[in-house]
């Protein structure tokens, strides 16, 4: 019998809803950053940089932007190591996870078109990640049968989605490129749902020794990158004129990502609204544009070169949530742990997140507000998202006992 938590008792996997916080956590930092320090602080040059706590606001900025691939990667490889541990079924497309899937694909397409219509104030509200959650969930539902793990079938979607990544990084300007762009892109996060089905096969076969070396490959892995490859990826960029951390080189071009241009429709104050030209035509915002135009912006491409990097990160993230740490601090299943409790509720707290940016900005005015400010949102949306979380779960229980 594999090792399990004590958590299953009520149907959850305790270390899954931890990583599955930590996700939400660091989406909800990113984006409420991006929301408060969107236009200036994207530029030194335009800041006081004498001043230090604009200094300071620059690099957290700088810094936290980095991690977007990382967060993306994780998200997907959650959705893969919980296709696998939900419980396979006799049929290719289970009505839940046609249920779950389709679910996601309109939500994701309900807040691009929320968005594209009512221009909230937010300047870059992004539903990809669900997007591609849902289409992982049709791509790969089929190779996770009761009868057997269609092991070929993996490697061949697989192997089938490394190939249309590597065609939309060699053809920048083609429209399958497009899937590739951007932290939510759909080529190659897709290629983390295989890595979430392979942790999840390692972790139900109860093999600790395995389990701890999923860890030191992960460990080693990120460690050898930025001592053998790092290095080189900086000179490169200080030939460029820019000086970048060894983080910053892994991510940047040329090894982690490549910039290319898309036309969107913009709005004088706010930013961008949303990216689909042909809609501009049909409005005919380039006639007699009001408030909005159409413009390019530089947008990036993850690059295959980067998967292995974000692949041995998420060995590392699984390595340390399996480690008996987490059962011995949360012994008793009443006593939950707040990144769990994220974790649980995680569809409801990305939507909560994403509005109560919206409003949080339009009441501050604008996407500059100053690190002050930014500081006492992020405490504030923090503080919010656990609130909704525990009270989430809250009522869950109370039903419970209605029942």
């Amino acid at each position: 019998m594999p090792r399990q938590d004590q958590s299953l008792q009520t149907g959850r996997l305790e270390h899954l809803d931890i990583i599955r916080g930590w996700a939400i956590l660091l989406m909800v930092v990113i984006h409420t950053v991006r929301g408060f320090l969107m236009r200036v602080y994207k530029y030194p040059d335009r800041v006081d940089m004498s001043d230090s706590v604009e200094a300071i606001a620059v690099a957290v900025r700088g810094f936290l932007f980095t991690t977007e691939p990382y967060i993306s990667a994780l998200f997907l490889t959650v959705a893969g190591f919980t296709l696998v541990v939900i419980g396979r079924s006799r049929q290719l497309w289970p009505p839940r996870r046609r249920r779950r899937s389709l679910q996601l694909l309109l939500i994701s397409w309900l807040i691009h078109w929320i968005h594209a219509g009512v221009n909230l104030p937010y300047p870059f509200i992004s539903a990809e990640i669900l997007y591609t959650i849902g289409l992982g969930l049709v791509v790969f539902s089929p190779l996770i049968v009761v009868s057997r793990f269609r092991g070929p079938g993996l490697v061949l979607v697989s192997g089938a989605l490394v190939g249309l990544t590597w065609f939309a990084e060699a053809n920048p300007e083609s429209p399958l490129a497009r899937l590739a762009q951007g932290p939510g892109a759909h080529l190659p996060n897709l290629l983390f749902f295989p890595l979430g089905i392979g942790l999840a096969v390692i972790w139900q076969s109860g093999r600790i020794p395995v389990q701890r070396i999923v860890l030191a490959v992960g460990l080693v892995g990120v460690v050898a990158y930025h001592l053998l490859i790092a290095p080189g990826l900086q000179e490169e960029a200080l030939s460029r004129g820019h000086e970048r951390s060894s983080l910053e080189a892994i991510l940047d071009r040329p090894h982690g990502r490549i910039f290319t241009d898309r036309m969107f429709v913009v709005d004088h104050r706010f930013g961008s609204t949303y990216d689909l030209n042909w809609l501009a035509h049909r409005a005919g915002l380039r006639k007699d544009p009001p408030k909005r135009y159409t413009k390019r912006r530089s947008y990036w491409n993850k690059k295959l070169a980067l998967m292995p990097y974000l692949a041995f990160w998420m060995c590392l993230t699984f390595g340390l949530a399996w480690l008996p740490f987490w059962r011995r601090c949360h012994p008793g299943i009443k006593r939950v742990n707040p990144l769990s409790a994220m974790g649980r509720h995680a569809l409801l707290l990305y939507l909560f997140h994403l509005a109560a940016i919206a409003v949080l900005v339009a009441l501050v005015g604008g996407n500059r507000a100053g690190p002050g400010a930014t500081v006492l949102a992020l405490f504030a949306m923090i503080l919010a998202c656990l609130g909704v979380a525990f009270a989430r779960a809250r009522l869950s229980r109370h039903q419970l006992r209605v029942r």
